[in-house]
């Protein structure tokens, strides 16, 4: 086990210090993980291996991986990756809903308001939402009852209606990713 654990930091501290064939390895298992996200620009992927490598060599320097085995060391990139990507995806949604939006004020006549428009993604993301969740965040965003309220009206403690909360908030913003993906499979021919 020892002899495990010395050798991932070793090849840790071999990649710290520009070790060409550690630098490709990581790359490599980058660019691995970020095929699996079916992401169909080139430039894209390099912009996020070279954004994921300097993430890494930054926590590596700074101790954050304290892992003892390549298996650790390899959910960790896969983990980053993942993070990553997720955050890319998010931002480039965010983007092109305000290119829209841009598009739209361009043309007199077609004035789309900011909020509207995310007010709109945001009911069409509840929709997709089970009954439960759909309820509970009515409750909390559309009629701006406190966690306490909804514990009283739903006849449950508090503290379960606040993790019923984040659970239905997490499902939406992983369906808000979902249908980004989606739309970018449908967009690239697949």
């Amino acid at each position: 086990m020892t002899d495990c654990v010395s050798q991932v930091r070793t090849f840790i501290q071999d990649f710290l210090n520009g070790d060409s064939e550690a630098y490709r390895v990581i790359r490599s298992r980058i660019r691995q993980y970020l095929h699996r996200h079916n992401l169909s620009d080139d430039d894209e992927r390099n912009d996020l291996t070279s954004e994921i490598t300097q993430i890494l060599v930054a926590n590596f320097a700074q101790g954050k991986f304290r892992g003892d085995n390549v298996k650790a060391l390899n959910v960790y990139i896969y983990r980053i990756v993942n993070n990553r990507v997720c955050r890319h995806l998010r931002n480039r949604m965010r983007e092109r809903a305000l290119a829209t939006l841009l598009d739209h004020r361009g043309n007199p006549g077609q004035e789309i308001d900011e909020q509207a428009a995310r007010r709109d993604l945001a009911e069409r993301i509840v929709e997709s939402l089970d009954g439960p969740c759909r309820e509970l965040i009515d409750l909390k965003f559309g009629k701006g009852l406190s966690d306490q309220e909804i514990a009283d009206r739903v006849r449950k403690s508090k503290n379960a209606v606040s993790t019923a909360l984040s659970r239905c908030i997490k499902k939406a913003q992983q369906l808000a990713i979902v249908r980004e993906i989606l739309k970018e499979l449908g967009s690239s021919g697949h």
